[in-house]
């Protein structure tokens, strides 16, 4: 991606994000029927999930790039394998914790070149943040309904080390992320380490800010739940790594569902985040 294609292609991901998060909460604060709707892999979608979809479609249309999203019919991996460029979406990531009106769910939009994420938006709407990616930086800023961004703050925020937390999912607990704390904690100096349960990509968002350490992950996810997150964190000096062989996760192949892996924060030592992959895969001796 060269800067003038960011200078044109960022701009249009943040009114999307902006047009999908106003969607979403008109829904989310005004009507009790979210239309929810079990799908064939047993996930729940709803009203929500189609319209942000739909803005999104619609905001990204200008740039004449194909769209890799959750809640769209995909192309064969033939046609997709050729495309420089693509946008990978999730319109309303934590679609469980949007029924749970909890708060935490957020709309992902990230640009894929050559199976990296070049560039990566996370909007969070009940909050009207957004978490962004700026000439190979990180950014934290408030998002108007325009797609403006205002408050911009350069990631991670810093006020000394990293917190010994650890990030794992509300609505997927898994042994894997209790044997990561099983391992960490009899590590010198992470006796205190903490599991925090946040929903959607907003661990990733942790993550960037410097917030949190590391958010072990075993189980199914899909390319655009970690794609706009990747990004934004490997942009703040953090990155996500497969369990399997430590190198990050590559995007646009022609299984969309990601191995297990572990996102970290910028600061976190690879010795950390081997332990925790080791911990994930089962190579560590908890007993």
């Amino acid at each position: 991606m060269t800067t003038d294609e960011e200078n044109y292609l960022l701009p249009l991901a943040l009114a999307a994000a902006a047009r999908a998060a106003k969607a979403i909460m008109e829904i989310y604060t005004g009507d009790a029927d979210f239309g929810i709707v079990e799908k064939a892999d047993h996930t729940p979608v709803t009203r929500a999930d189609m319209a942000s979809n739909a803005v999104i479609s619609e905001a990204l249309a200008p740039s004449c790039l194909p769209v890799l999203s959750e809640e769209t019919s995909h192309e064969d991996f033939d046609t997709r394998s050729r495309h420089r460029l693509m946008w990978v979406v999730d319109p309303l990531d934590g679609t469980k914790e949007f029924i749970k009106r909890n708060d935490m769910f957020s709309v992902c939009i990230a640009l894929v070149e050559a199976h990296r994420p070049v560039l990566g938006v996370i909007a969070v709407p009940a909050v009207g943040s957004v978490y962004f990616t700026r000439g190979g930086r990180a950014w934290r800023g408030s998002l108007a309904s325009d797609g403006v961004v205002s408050g911009e703050v350069s990631l991670p925020v810093s006020f000394g080390p990293v917190p010994h937390a650890v990030l794992g999912s509300v609505s997927h607990p898994s042994q894997a992320t209790e044997r990561v704390m099983v391992a960490l904690r009899r590590h010198e100096g992470w006796a205190d380490a903490s599991l925090v349960g946040v929903g959607s990509s907003i661990k990733q968002c942790m993550l960037a800010e410097g917030a949190a350490a590391l958010y072990p992950r075993s189980g199914t996810t899909m390319e655009w739940d970690t794609a706009a997150g990747q990004a934004i964190m490997e942009a703040a000096g953090g990155g996500l790594v497969k369990v399997a062989d430590g190198e990050p996760l590559d995007y646009n192949r022609q299984d969309l569902r990601n191995p297990d892996f572990v996102a970290f924060a910028p600061g976190v030592s690879p010795d950390m985040v081997s332990l925790a992959a080791k911990a994930v895969a089962g190579r560590t001796n908890i007993n």
